[in-house]
């Protein structure tokens, strides 16, 4: 894992682990640009503030999240609480990690 994540997690390995997840799970997705992005960010060539800032990777970012947050609005408590409970299962499927020689965490 890019001790990056780890840094901006504010060192919470649990965050970490699921930002690490998330970012996994968008380098395999549909989405060409956030494709790149996560790619990049994964292995250490993009920082995760710079893929934040950049016009091209935050526009698709927000369209995502956009996507997101609208059909989020549109679910009961309970939908909710379970969307809620499948990210943390999402999440849980990693490895546990441990710190390496360079105080990263790896999987």
């Amino acid at each position: 894992m890019n001790p990056e994540i780890l840094d901006m997690a504010g060192g919470d390995s649990y965050r970490a682990r699921a930002i690490d997840r998330l970012l996994a799970s968008i380098a395999d997705g549909p989405n060409a640009v956030l494709r790149e992005m996560a790619s990049g960010v994964r292995k250490g060539d993009l920082s995760l503030r710079d893929a934040a800032s950049s016009s091209i990777y935050s526009e698709a970012l927000a369209d995502q999240f956009d996507t997101f947050w609208q059909r989020y609005q549109t679910l009961t408590a309970e939908e909710q609480q379970d969307l809620l409970a499948e990210g943390h299962r999402f999440i849980e499927q990693s490895e546990p990690t441990e710190p390496d020689e360079a105080g990263g965490i790896t999987p």
